[in-house]
C-alpha cells in the first residue's frame, strides 16, 4: 500500500523554535488514562488528536507538537484529525511516524478547522483521504 509522504504543507509556522510552546505526543509511551498527562515530554499526551483539543495556539502565540515515532490508528486515535491554525505538527520521520486511517471507505485522515499557517512534517499519512483546501 502507497503512503503518502508530507513534509511541509502550506506554512511554516513557526518561524525560531524558541519563539513556539512544544508539546509532546506519544503513542506507546503516552497514558490516554493519566490525568496527569500534560503534553510535557516528561508527561506525553497518547493521540494527535488529543493534543490538538488541549492547545489553543494564537498567531502570537504558535504551537508545535512532536509526534513521536509510533503507529496512530483508530486504536489509539479519533479520526479525522482536526488541524488548527497556529499548529506545526512534526514527527519523528516519515518512515517511522504513520497515521493510518484504517482503509475505511470515506475515512477522512484529517480536516481542517484552520484558516491558514498550518505545518506538517516527519510523517507519513495512509490508509485514508485527506485534502488541505483554501480554508485551511
Amino acid at each position: 500500500m502507497k503512503g503518502v509522504y508530507v513534509t511541509v504543507l502550506i506554512v511554516l509556522v513557526c518561524t525560531s523554535l524558541a519563539f513556539c510552546k512544544d508539546y509532546y505526543v506519544d503513542s506507546i509511551n503516552g497514558d490516554p488514562e493519566d490525568p496527569g498527562s500534560n503534553g510535557t515530554i516528561e508527561k506525553p499526551w497518547a493521540a494527535i488528536s488529543y493534543a490538538l483539543s488541549q492547545v489553543a495556539p494564537t498567531e502570537s502565540d504558535p504551537a508545535i507538537i512532536h509526534i513521536a515515532e509510533g503507529r496512530y490508528d483508530r486504536s489509539n486515535e479519533d479520526f479525522p484529525i482536526l488541524l488548527k491554525s497556529f499548529v506545526s505538527l512534526v514527527g519523528a520521520d516519515r518512515e517511522t511516524t504513520i497515521i493510518d486511517g484504517g482503509n475505511t471507505p470515506g475515512k477522512s485522515i484529517f480536516n481542517c478547522s484552520a484558516s491558514f499557517n498550518i505545518s506538517l512534517e516527519g510523517m507519513t499519512f495512509t490508509g485514508g483521504t485527506g485534502s488541505l483546501t483554501d480554508s485551511c
